[in-house]
């Protein structure tokens, strides 16, 4: 459960960012040294609980409009699908090659139509599956100028993509690429970068 609330945490941080940067360029810097309280409010994944309960590896945590929370584990390669309540309900995905099927998960997420887009390493591919598990559509890898995003957003018909430390900007300093980057509606072009690392006032010495 720790790695979900971590999924959480980090997905609340990538948001508030892209906010400030992409909707007001004058929005001021978030204070530092903050004092955040959490409290849980439910727990999936404790070991008194059944099998299908259990994650190997959790990377991406999210709701649909009736409560259901949907977690993807790259361990297993299945998305599990559980009640507002934390009881299980299905299984969608699982290891393979084919429709629907994954290698290796990098995000999960929604997309406007209500389906799930996963990224697939393994696969090289861009895969999106209804709730119920079947195969919509899939994108292969753009390999030459492919940024290998950890997770994106939907904005205004736009694919805002944050950036996994691969691809094209590897050879750049990692304090100066860019954070986040705009995709075509097929993965297979991008369209312009923004945000910089050094846009976060982060000290340079972590970038060695």
């Amino acid at each position: 459960m720790n790695q979900i609330y971590a999924a959480k945490i980090f997905l609340a941080i990538f948001f508030l960012v892209a906010a400030c940067k992409y909707t007001n360029e004058s929005a001021e810097p978030v204070q530092r040294n903050q004092t955040i309280q959490a409290a849980t409010d439910l727990a999936i994944g404790l070991e008194e609980q059944p099998v299908e309960h259990q994650f190997g590896q959790p990377i991406a945590v999210r709701t649909d409009e009736t409560g259901n929370i949907y977690v993807a584990d790259r361990a297993s390669k299945f998305i599990k699908v559980f009640d507002q309540d934390g009881n299980y309900i299905r299984s969608l995905g699982g290891r393979g090659r084919g429709p629907g099927e994954f290698q290796e998960m990098e995000f999960m997420e929604w997309t406007p139509e209500g389906h799930l887009v996963l990224m697939d390493r393994g696969n090289l591919m861009y895969t999106t599956i209804t709730i119920k598990g079947d195969f919509v559509e899939s994108f292969p890898y753009n390999l030459s100028s492919q940024f290998y995003p950890t997770q994106i957003r939907y904005i205004n018909g736009e694919k805002l993509a944050l950036f996994l430390d691969s691809g094209p900007q590897s050879d750049i300093p990692r304090i100066k690429r860019n954070l986040f980057h705009i995709y075509s509606e097929d993965f297979q072009e991008l369209e312009y970068s923004l945000f910089p690392f050094y846009n976060l006032k982060i000290d340079d010495d972590l970038f060695v």
